[in-house]
């Protein structure tokens, strides 16, 4: 890490990705036996005998409040321990061209013509958008940007006259947060984020329980509340938002500490401002 930020995050997409992952169980967990109420039948049936029966019975499967993960029988209490590994990986624009077939090949080049290999379109779709916004920024310093180039050391080659060149101040802030942004995007397609509803819980803003929008004509149904969870070697971290109003409600760099704040301790004054729009550089 330097103290150039732009910097750190050109590093981000161009140099290997390393990560030091978690094997194993990646928390305590903590197991609930799951109850249900006794039925009026099963009380009639109780009180015929003169026997006493509770009001719940255990349905026989446990829950973990932490990872939402439930069991047939409860769990060993010793379960196995958690280490630590690193994994290095290509750069990450290296990987993300990596996943698009037909259209671009690992090196970026140009698919062949007539393939009917499939095309991971939200791995194209991204490496376009990331294309078009670099082409922007290299035709700004007279840099070429030939779609042969691949997107590393297109960046690369933008950097460079960049950096010798005279920019706004605040440019390079702001430049920062989207090479940033393309960072967690990719590694969210690359390693998806575990993505928990809250069903039927009132969003402490708004007090929606159900976000529904419109998009191009077709209308979605969904639940308010969700949990963002993110690997706690993400450096990331993980969120919870609201779909209906479209505010984060908490954020944590450790996952079950982000679950445990949603299961039932989020308070309103814990709102934070980042909306959707302004998080999506930046979650």
């Amino acid at each position: 890490m330097t103290d150039n930020p732009l910097l750190d995050a050109i590093d981000a997409l161009t140099k290997p990705d390393t990560l030091l992952r978690h094997r194993g169980t990646e928390h305590e967990h903590f197991w609930a036996e799951l109850v249900r109420n006794t039925t009026p039948d099963e009380r009639a049936a109780a009180k015929a005998a003169k026997r006493k029966l509770p009001r719940t019975v255990g349905t026989g499967e446990w829950w973990c409040m932490f990872c939402d993960e439930t069991r047939d029988e409860k769990p060993d209490e010793n379960e196995a321990p958690r280490t630590i590994d690193r994994q290095d990986d290509p750069p990450l624009l290296v990987q993300l061209e990596a996943r698009i077939r037909s259209t671009l090949s690992d090196g970026g080049a140009p698919g062949k013509p007539g393939s009917s290999m499939l095309v991971d379109q939200a791995a194209f779709d991204l490496a376009s958008r990331i294309r078009n916004r670099l082409t922007g920024w290299a035709e700004d310093v007279r840099v070429s940007a030939e779609r042969t180039v691949p997107l590393g050391a297109l960046l690369r080659r933008w950097y460079a006259a960049y950096a010798a060149s005279d920019h706004p101040v605040g440019d390079d802030d702001r430049r920062a947060r989207v090479v940033a942004g393309w960072v967690t995007e990719i590694r969210d397609l690359l390693d998806p984020p575990d993505q928990i509803p809250y069903r039927g819980q009132p969003c402490p803003l708004c007090g929606e329980t159900r976000a529904i929008r419109d998009l191009d004509g077709e209308v979605t149904d969904t639940v308010a509340l969700w949990a963002v969870l993110r690997p706690d070697y993400r450096p990331e971290g993980s969120y919870g938002m609201c779909r209906a109003c479209g505010e984060v409600i908490a954020r944590s760099a450790d996952p079950m500490q982000l679950r445990a704040r949603m299961n039932g301790a989020i308070a309103p004054a814990t709102r934070l401002t980042a909306t959707v729009a302004e998080s999506a550089e930046i979650v």
